[in-house]
């Protein structure tokens, strides 16, 4: 959503880069606070959602959130366009070539200082891209927690649910103020935007939920690092 908002908003005449991408990054967390609820109503009927995970992650990646969010302010706009792009085509290499097969079966809960460190960087991925913080959860969870990549992502949509909560609020307020602002805006997110998304994102995210339940873990897996890395690739070369 996010490279399309900015492509929609620069069309539009809005060239303030910096404040284009704030916009575009907060009405994408809007849209995906009930994106992800659908989300993870779908992957929890099919037992795929690790609650356990879900509450050991959630406060690192709220406080990352907030840190993110005091932090992205003072950030250029390009800048942070540039460096998700090639964050998103390391974190696909690391999908097709380097993670080791899902294993079959549910391993033990690591320490707290995995989860407490994978909460941490979704939240901060997930303010200053605008994203649900899947992008970090989903291979750590693969890689460091032991988890097949259908849990993986059935329980990363969980902890989107209180992440994306948490930075729409944030956004709605630190963007008060603003004069640049595109019409209908709340704060950062932009209420129109939003409102024309959410019908087809929610119900395709339980499209996409029911899909990924079918598909084979390792085809999964290298789609979703294939789709990151084309995604990484035209953002990062502008």
């Amino acid at each position: 959503m996010v490279p399309l908002l900015l492509v929609v908003f620069q069309r539009l005449g809005y060239t303030n880069l910096d404040l284009v991408f704030h916009v575009a990054t907060a009405t994408s967390l809007a849209v995906i606070v009930p994106t992800s609820m659908m989300s993870t109503w779908t992957h929890a009927r099919n037992g795929y959602v690790r609650w356990r995970q879900v509450l050991a992650m959630t406060p690192g990646g709220i406080l990352a959130v907030h840190l993110a969010s005091v932090v992205a302010m003072e950030s250029a706009g390009a800048t942070m366009i540039t460096a998700f792009g090639i964050l998103l085509i390391f974190v696909s290499i690391q999908m097709i070539f380097l993670t080791p097969a899902p294993r079959e079966t549910t391993p033990a809960i690591p320490s707290w200082a995995v989860y407490l460190l994978i909460g941490i960087l979704s939240g901060g991925i997930s303010y200053f891209f605008g994203i649900g913080g899947g992008i970090a959860a989903v291979p750590l969870l693969v890689l460091l927690a032991g988890s097949s990549i259908h849990q993986a992502v059935g329980t990363s949509s969980s902890l989107i649910v209180f992440l994306a909560l948490y930075g729409t609020l944030r956004n709605a307020t630190l963007g008060e103020g603003f004069a640049e602002l595109p019409g209908f805006s709340l704060g950062f997110i932009n209420l129109l935007a939003a409102a024309c998304m959410m019908p087809t994102s929610i119900l395709f995210a339980r499209v996409g939920a029911n899909l990924a339940h079918r598909a084979r873990g390792t085809l999964l897996r290298r789609l979703f690092g294939a789709l990151l890395a084309l995604e990484g690739f035209r953002l990062a070369l502008g």
